[in-house]
């Protein structure tokens, strides 16, 4: 009888060496992604080192790997008050709904 368990003990142990060994063998997934998408802080200061705030994204240039980039947005946050002047300009310029009766 102790034979017996003693020979199952053997062979759960070899099939566990054998299972370990062949889960180490297999390649790990490779996850791949690309960032279409980058955001960045940049403060503005004239020659007397104010704070410009009424600069666009026309005044920027972005550059990486010496290729100029596109710049999506640019929002002006000034003493931690966001002012995003074309996001506010289209929610009260675009009509209202109006209920039909």
């Amino acid at each position: 009888m102790q034979a017996a368990r003693r020979l199952a003990a053997v062979v759960v142990l070899a099939l566990s060496v054998v299972l370990a060994a062949r889960e180490a063998n297999q390649p790990q997934p490779t996850f791949r992604m690309v960032i279409d998408y980058v955001t960045t802080d940049a403060i503005a200061r004239n020659a007397r080192g104010q704070f410009v705030a009424n600069l666009t994204k026309a005044d920027f240039e972005v550059f990486e790997d010496g290729v100029r980039q596109a710049i999506a947005s640019l929002t002006l946050v000034q003493g931690g008050r966001v002012h995003n002047p074309g996001r506010l300009r289209s929610l009260f310029t675009r009509p209202l709904a109006t209920a039909k009766g």
